[in-house]
């Protein structure tokens, strides 16, 4: 997609330069610094089921946006709205698997995510190389279109949430629902959660703690260095510069590589 290639049936107003290439690459994780800002306000305000449903939905206009794209701007505007929903997901995702297992299974199923972050991964360097970026991105829009139907029909709302709003009616009706347990010990739960969310807003604290705790210090000091150890690994920017290595070399960047790297970086 660089130069005078228009590779897969990528129709746009004109070649994509090296600068607009940047732009494509870096609007995707600047889009996802904002979605955690705004996903964490709608996770409380209107639970964690249904922001994680309204998550999919920038994803999805995301993926339409990009197959049927007629110029670099659209492109844009997809990988922003696209980076807002990502970034979201990863902050979403994890506090919804933790608030609706049992103690016992949170550190199992939180490692899932990254086994289902690699599946997505597989699955799009699966079917990336046979397929135009138009279809290529229809593709990819089918699991979301999945997601939405199961998680609306199966997916209760976060035990959690339904604590802290006091809503004990559906509360038992999720608990009924994600555990294999009786009646009793589904109340004796209930209770459990009531009682640590009420602890937990008796001992709610605000940013300052943050920095007057030394531990919590210590905390933030180690997440943002593994933040820039991440950042730095730059996988992305190794993938979407593909272009320029195979440019030295003297040659094109072949359909198959072009189609990954435009569809999922």
């Amino acid at each position: 997609m660089n130069g005078s290639l228009n590779p897969n049936g990528i129709h746009l107003e004109h070649p994509v330069t090296s600068s607009e290439e940047s732009w494509i690459v870096g609007l995707l994780p600047l889009g996802s610094t904002f979605g955690p800002i705004f996903a964490g306000m709608a996770a409380d305000k209107f639970g964690r089921r249904k922001t994680l449903m309204c998550i999919a939905c920038p994803i999805l206009v995301g993926f339409l946006i990009l197959a049927f794209a007629k110029s670099v701007l659209l492109i844009y505007i997809a990988r922003l709205i696209m980076g807002v929903g990502i970034g979201s997901v990863y902050m979403i995702v994890p506090m919804y698997v933790v608030e609706i297992s049992e103690d016992h299974n949170h550190g199992m199923l939180s490692c899932l995510t990254g086994v289902f972050i690699t599946l997505g991964f597989l699955y799009s360097y699966s079917i990336g190389p046979y397929l135009s970026v138009q279809n290529f991105s229809l593709v990819c829009a089918i699991p979301l279109l999945v997601f939405l139907l199961a998680f609306s029909i199966w997916n209760p709302e976060s035990l959690h949430y339904l604590a802290t709003s006091d809503n004990q009616k559906q509360l038992k009706i999720s608990l009924l629902k994600l555990r294999n347990e009786s009646v009793e010990n589904i109340e004796k739960e209930m209770l459990q959660l009531n009682k640590m969310v009420h602890e937990f807003s008796q001992n709610k604290g605000g940013l300052s703690e943050l920095f007057s705790s030394k531990s919590l210090r210590k905390a933030l000091f180690i997440s943002i260095i593994l933040f820039i150890v991440q950042q730095m690994s730059a996988v992305t920017a190794v993938l979407s510069y593909a272009q320029s290595i195979f440019d030295a070399t003297g040659g094109n960047v072949p359909p198959e590589i072009s189609t990954v790297i435009i569809g999922t970086v």
